[in-house]
């Protein structure tokens, strides 16, 4: 599972980045959409394990958010400082360049709902539904963000950080929801689906951000995660010979990594894509059976989170060095290079930041 988790926001950062290019890797939109599947289930089975009984979803709520903004604050403070650093020595504001261009047309309810997404997550995912209003300095609602100038998630220090926002969402809801019979869950994943085919079909919004960043629609993602920890539970319950799940779990990676060269049928949807998520659920358990005894594995997981969200970073510097010096690097040679030095400051996250919180994390499961 680490391995599985390293290795999708890998695809995300090749995708931003574009190296290897030729090599047909999944792309960052279907790795995120497998992330919110992989997601559900890791909180389903902690919600089920670790957090019950008095206070369980304060302790809950509080260590998802130990695990997500320690790191996550590091990160956009380094924007901020290279960004100011960035001007002074190329005058070039990098990720603050739309706060100064724009500045003069953004009221203070702008920039105060800016500010506390940027710091506090919640809300970037509604950013890609919002534009900017140049004369009265307002936000107001878009239902294609692609059509508005200027872009409001360029205001984003992290773009790719919206996820983020979403699973936050998911965090708040899933302990009153991971935990109901499988009958209620598959219900929502209905709801959720439904949901999807109405604003798709009668609403006529057949873009993003319509079709990848409304919670509404990708919570029935996060639930097949859920209905995944009940089949790990039955395997468990049942166990099945070690032959199928590595079977299984060979099977995946075949497929996950050959997944772009897999003929596809569309009809009202992406047929591949959807088999492709339900498959998912069905792998997790026992690529988790697999997997969760291996410290290398687990270690190799922990820098899933930072390599996603460090890599737009690194991104920004090169933009800004190669334009500045006037560098000719291939393409594929700079993603690359931004694909192991997202590795190395990912390493150092872990080491530094994520590895104290861990224990202060685990520290606070075991005093309960």
């Amino acid at each position: 599972m680490g391995v599985l988790r390293v290795m999708l926001a890998l695809f995300v950062v090749i995708d931003h980045s574009g190296a290897f290019p030729g090599l047909h890797l999944p792309g960052a939109v279907f790795a995120v959409k497998i992330f919110f599947v992989i997601s559900g289930f890791y909180m389903t089975m902690i919600l089920n394990k670790k957090y019950i009984g008095s206070g369980s979803y304060t302790l809950f709520i509080t260590n998802r958010f130990l695990r997500i903004f320690p790191i996550y604050w590091v990160v956009v403070s380094l924007t901020v400082g290279i960004s100011f650093i960035s001007f002074i020595v190329f005058n070039n504001w990098m990720r603050l360049t739309p706060y100064v261009a724009y500045n003069e047309f953004m009221n203070i309810k702008t920039l105060l709902f800016l500010g506390l997404t940027n710091i506090f997550l919640f809300g970037q995912d509604f950013v890609f539904f919002l534009g900017l209003n140049l004369e009265k300095g307002a936000m107001y609602f878009s239902n294609n963000f692609v059509l508005t100038d200027p872009p409001l998630h360029g205001f984003l220090f992290l773009p790719q950080a919206w996820t983020i926002g979403l699973e936050l969402l998911f965090y708040l809801i899933a302990p009153l929801v991971v935990r109901k019979k499988i009958r209620v869950v598959v219900l929502l994943i209905t709801v959720s689906i439904i949901i999807r085919a109405l604003i798709y079909f009668n609403l006529g919004m057949q873009h993003d951000p319509w079709t990848y960043r409304f919670f509404p629609n990708e919570l029935a993602l996060f639930l097949f995660g859920a209905i995944s920890y009940h089949i790990y539970l039955f395997i468990y319950n049942n166990p099945i010979k070690r032959i199928y799940n590595k079977l299984i779990f060979i099977m995946y990676f075949l497929i996950l990594l050959s997944y772009n060269y897999l003929p596809n049928v569309e009809l009202f949807f992406d047929i591949k894509s959807v088999l492709f998520y339900i498959f998912t659920g069905l792998s997790i358990p026992s690529i988790f059976i697999l997997t969760k005894s291996s410290t290398i594995d687990n270690r190799i997981g922990d820098l899933s989170y930072p390599v996603y969200i460090v890599h737009m970073l690194i991104i920004f510097v090169s933009w800004v060095l190669i334009a500045e010096f006037d560098l000719h690097i291939h393409k594929g040679i700079k993603g690359v290079i931004i694909m192991i030095l997202t590795l190395i400051i990912s390493y150092i996250l872990v080491k530094f930041v994520s590895d104290p919180v861990e224990r202060l994390r685990q520290s606070r499961i075991k005093s309960v």
